[in-house]
């Protein structure tokens, strides 16, 4: 019998965040400071690569401010 292994991707686009961003003339390396999230987490937004739910978190806490 074989064992068949499906992979799933989800496709990840922070296009809205960009947006939000545009909107408060503010810069990523803006968000880094509001969010306190470092360079790489800002360039695997960039890139649209997954990231923790941690720095999910503090782009969320960065932008209540």
């Amino acid at each position: 019998m074989q064992n068949i292994v499906v992979v799933i991707k989800m496709a990840v686009s922070y296009k809205k965040l960009w947006k939000i961003l545009i909107d408060r003339d503010m810069k990523k390396k803006d968000l880094c400071v509001a969010a306190g999230i470092s360079h790489a987490s800002t360039v695997k937004l960039g890139k649209n690569e997954n990231i923790t739910t941690d720095v999910l978190m503090k782009n969320m806490y960065g932008f209540a401010m």
